[in-house]
């Protein structure tokens, strides 16, 4: 694995994309999951070559706004727990450890000083 550099799985699974969300379904875990558009983002982009900060560069031309580093740390994070990531990144020592609602919070924060 390269260093927080996420490589998304493709295989088994049967992608469903719709106007808002695009549904996953885990034909070897027997499990459907729903991507909101940042995680679907994130996700189709985790080509194994992109890093975390030109993610976070690409997740801000499609906000069209500055947007904190943390949100693709949620969505990698989202995205390994559904085992949807073939090469995860190593967690940012910042994050380690850190539950998703603190994560969420934090994220929140950085969101309202930015405007």
């Amino acid at each position: 694995m390269k260093q927080n550099i996420p490589l998304a799985r493709k295989e088994s699974l049967v992608i469903k994309e719709l106007p808002e969300e695009t549904l996953v379904y885990d034909m070897k875990r027997d499990k459907a999951h729903c991507l909101n558009s940042t995680a679907t983002l994130i996700w189709k982009n985790c080509d194994g070559k992109r890093t975390i900060s030109q993610l976070c560069e690409l997740l801000e031309g499609d906000a069209g706004s500055p947007v904190p580093v943390e949100m693709v740390w949620l969505a990698l994070d989202q995205l390994e727990s559904f085992q949807l990531l073939d090469d995860a990144p190593l967690k940012h020592f910042r994050l380690a450890g850190m539950s998703r609602r603190n994560l969420v919070k934090r994220i929140g924060f950085a969101v309202l000083a930015c405007r």
